[in-house]
């Protein structure tokens, strides 16, 4: 891989995954709420709750990965034209 591939994509994958944390995150805090809900009123176990946590990631990660890679491409070309 030539260098300036690398460093257009050491760029873009860094901020695809700041994105992708924070945009996941946001999205995720009204299941939590859900979740929190059964824990306290249900005293639900915490493998369920685990559980329950996990089958929601697939339907987020439809969403956050797209918009990851669009702030990614956007912050990561702006911060190389813009000369560093």
């Amino acid at each position: 891989m030539r260098i300036l591939t690398r460093y257009i994509l050491r760029e873009v994958i860094s901020h695809a995954l700041i994105g992708g944390v924070l945009f996941t995150f946001v999205l995720f805090m009204r299941p939590l709420f859900n979740l929190l809900e059964l824990v306290v009123r249900n005293s639900t176990d915490l493998g369920s709750v685990i559980e329950l946590f996990l089958f929601n990631l697939p339907s987020m990660f439809t969403l956050t990965i797209p918009m990851a890679v669009l702030v990614g491409i956007l912050l990561g070309l702006s911060r190389l034209a813009a000369g560093r």
